[in-house]
């Protein structure tokens, strides 16, 4: 990697995201480490149960929806609904600019 001038090795999670930038994946549904299991998800069974008028949210629903795979594992977007997800992967941020893109004129009062 090349960091203020100096070309020095990259870091795991450097590694990463250049490994998803150039496959041109999104982060949130490769394939994690961790199993599904069923009783670590509570608090989002109970949420959607209280915003979709008691209705359960199955097992099967979720596979289908990509938030397991068939082989038990969770992507990388599930892990974060875990009932005691405490990670560092939740960070948000947000940029504002000046016109409706990034590379948008900037106009003046002039």
């Amino acid at each position: 990697m090349r960091r203020d001038g100096f070309t020095n090795g990259a870091t795991y999670e450097e590694i990463i995201e250049m490994s998803v930038k150039s496959k041109n994946t999104q982060y949130d549904i490769l394939t994690s480490d961790k199993e599904y299991e069923a009783s670590n998800f509570k608090i989002l069974r109970e949420f959607y149960a209280s915003h979709n008028n008691g209705k359960v949210l199955t097992e099967k629903a979720l596979q289908s929806m990509g938030f397991y795979k068939e082989e038990g594992l969770l992507v990388n977007g599930a892990v974060l609904f875990e009932d005691h997800y405490h990670g560092k992967k939740t960070e948000v941020q947000c940029s504002v600019f000046s016109g409706f893109h990034k590379g948008s004129e900037r106009y003046g009062d002039g």
